[in-house]
């Protein structure tokens, strides 16, 4: 359980977001296809259908969408050369999920979303500096 996240209900995130011992700092890999494709079916114009940020991930709304959108991902994917597997497209909708929800809070406090979004570059600056030193 080192630090990775972990969602009572059967929700879990990328396999690569898991670390191995010593590896303090590691970066999730993210799926560009597969988040694409989440963003693309959660915002399409005929869904109804959208994570509300003002609740919790595991509110019933909230899992509904997630449901909705795993059958919506399967489907899509039938025709794909792309294998994901449930964990892997749970995973990328609750990232997702994780967007909205910080999309919501900053627009409830602009000026701490602001502050956040300074921290991270700094993080990412931080990041590539390091890698960099290391090869």
């Amino acid at each position: 359980m080192h630090g990775e996240p972990h969602f009572s209900f059967g929700f879990a995130s990328l396999p690569c977001r898991s670390r191995s011992i010593g590896q303090k700092n590691a970066r999730r890999k993210r799926d560009l296809v597969l988040s694409k494709l989440v963003h693309n079916v959660h915002n399409h114009i005929t869904n109804e259908k959208r994570f509300d940020g003002s609740e919790s991930i595991k509110s019933s709304w909230n899992i509904s969408v997630v449901k909705f959108l795993l059958e919506k991902l399967k489907h899509e994917l039938v025709s794909n050369h792309h294998n994901y597997t449930d964990k892997e497209l749970k995973g990328a909708c609750v990232a997702y999920f994780l967007t909205k929800r910080r999309e919501y809070r900053n627009s409830l406090n602009p000026f701490k979303g602001l502050k956040e979004k300074e921290e991270k570059k700094l993080r990412s600056r931080r990041y590539r500096v390091r890698q960099k030193c290391t090869t």
